[in-house]
């Protein structure tokens, strides 16, 4: 199990170090109040790492549901 992780840690750096350098244009993300120029690379690693989230936080929900329903 531990060499696993240790193999998908691995994967997940060299995903993130080539997003990061393919990415690097800076562009304009407007947050109805602020607008801000960061890198393409954040925008993409951050859409990813909020979709995750929100997975996750669905199938917590969905199996706390599926509990209290049994």
């Amino acid at each position: 199990m531990r060499l696993i992780s240790l193999i998908l840690l691995v994967m997940a750096i060299c995903i993130a170090l080539a997003v990061g350098s393919e990415n690097a244009h800076l562009v304009n993300v407007n947050l109805l109040f602020v607008r801000l120029d960061i890198p393409l690379s954040l925008v993409i690693m951050s859409s990813i790492a909020i979709g995750a989230l929100l997975t996750l936080l669905y199938l917590g929900f969905r199996k706390v549901v599926k509990k209290a329903n049994a």
